[in-house]
Parts: C-alpha cells; sequence; structure tokens
C-alpha cells in the first residue's frame, strides 16, 4: 500500500472480463503489480497459467475514503499488459501507462474487506 498525497495503490488479485476471454494469464504475459512493502512498481513474466481471467489489479482510492450511499469509490486497473496497462520494454528502464481505469463503487463492507486482504471474510465475492 502506498500513500501518494491523499491516495492510496494497493495491489489485488480480482478476475478481468476482457482477459478471461483472451485466456489469460498464460505463460510469457507481462504485468505490473505494486509492492507495497517497498513502495513501488514492478514488471514481472507469467511463468505459468493461472485461473483464466483472474489477474493482478491496481487499487486506487482516497484516505481518508468517504462513505456516499454506503459505498466508497475506487479505481480498479488490470495489471496486464495490452488490457488495463501497456508495458514499454524497449527503453532500458520499462515503463507503464494506465490505459484503461474502471471507476466503482463499493459496499463499504467490501471495500473494507478488499483493502484488509479479505482476513476472516469468508463471504466475499471478488469483483
Amino acid at each position: 500500500m502506498k500513500k501518494v498525497d491523499d491516495t492510496i495503490i494497493l495491489s489485488r488479485s480480482l478476475w478481468c472480463p476482457i482477459c478471461s476471454r483472451l485466456g489469460r494469464p498464460h505463460s510469457g504475459n507481462l504485468f505490473a503489480v505494486w509492492r507495497h512493502d517497498h513502495e513501488d512498481m514492478i514488471i514481472k513474466t507469467c511463468h505459468q497459467g493461472n485461473i483464466s481471467g483472474v489477474t493482478p489489479h491496481f487499487i486506487i482510492y482516497d484516505t481518508p475514503y468517504k462513505v456516499i450511499g454506503g459505498k466508497v469509490l475506487i479505481t480498479q486497473i488490470c495489471g496486464m499488459d495490452n488490457c488495463g496497462i501497456e508495458i514499454d520494454t524497449t527503453q532500458p528502464n520499462a515503463t507503464v501507462r494506465f490505459v484503461k481505469e474502471n471507476l466503482l463503487w463499493l459496499p463499504e463492507n467490501d471495500f473494507l474487506a478488499l483493502v484488509n486482504k479479505w482476513h476472516g471474510n469468508t463471504g466475499y465475492n471478488l469483483i
């Protein structure tokens, strides 16, 4: 988790309908994740497939978060190359550009479960 001004960035594995339709992730796909312990983004290559459509995502929200009508606004971005982000590896230092951001209103309980890594919440459904 990183605090940038009044914004928090974190990574979570979530379902992506575009990646599901394309059968991703599979071996050789590039993706990026946010490492909250190091407060940086890293680019990795998939070495094996996973459950189709379940991919790393960036979750971005304001802090302190605001509850409006029982819901919290977040930005969700798929972390797979050529989906929610574009990774340019042609330069010595690879760059990542966000290209598809989804704004979502989550019920506060679901938001807290997402932020807290689902600890103790066995009934939580992925987005």
